[in-house]
């Protein structure tokens, strides 16, 4: 709690210079000065020394949000990650049973065509 210094004397003079009566301007004075003394006033260093709590306070809060947000960061990454090696395998296994498709499908086509070259063979008397 920070005590004011605090001269009655002239705040009643001043009060008089202002018009009040001496009686007035000595209660005024005394009622003031009782008022200040039962107050708990802020200094200066009262009010650095709370700045800096709070500057200190939103450091830690700035420090705490860039941990969480890294983390989730991190979760997302890891997320991504694990989809595109889920993708990869998938298309590998696509690619293989295309591979195995079109394998067939020559198959196929090379017996059509080796069929056809025996029938018309056969046809032209060879």
């Amino acid at each position: 709690m920070a005590v004011v210094a605090f001269d009655t004397l002239k705040l009643a003079d001043r009060l008089q210079a202002g018009g009040f009566s001496f009686d007035q301007a000595r209660t005024a004075a005394s009622a003031f000065a009782d008022a200040l003394s039962g107050t708990d006033l802020a200094t200066k260093g009262d009010l650095t020394a709370a700045e800096s709590r709070l500057e200190n306070r939103i450091d830690a809060v700035k420090a705490e949000l860039k941990a969480e947000i890294a983390a989730v960061e991190s979760r997302l990454d890891n997320k991504i990650d694990l989809a595109k090696a889920e993708l990869k395998t998938e298309m590998q296994a696509i690619r293989a049973d295309l591979l195995k498709s079109m394998n067939g499908i020559a198959v196929i086509n090379m017996a059509t065509m080796l069929g056809s070259m025996f029938a018309l063979a056969k046809l032209l008397g060879h």
